[in-house]
């Protein structure tokens, strides 16, 4: 997912969504904050917020924050992303 830039690249958000099967929240929670750790190590990185679900949907919503694209870009285009992804 690659965010559409024009002019200035000031702070970025990315949203992400997850929906998670019953049962398996605890691994994803897991899961995600080993992601997110490895996110605060790059550059640029603002923040991670995450929005679990309410009710039976299953789906978090998890808010990424980064200061420039170019910083963005580097998280997204990493191999440490990648590798977490297809964990």
């Amino acid at each position: 997912m690659q965010p559409e830039v024009s002019g200035d690249s000031g702070p970025l958000t990315v949203v992400a969504t997850w929906k998670v099967q019953p049962g398996k929240e605890a691994a994803f929670e897991e899961w995600h904050r080993g992601l997110s750790a490895a996110a605060t190590r790059f550059p640029g990185h603002l923040g991670v917020s995450v929005m679990r679900p309410s009710h039976a949907t299953g789906e978090y919503v998890v808010i990424f924050k980064f200061d420039t694209y170019e910083h963005l870009a580097a998280w997204q285009n990493s191999a440490e992303r990648r590798e977490w992804l297809l964990d």
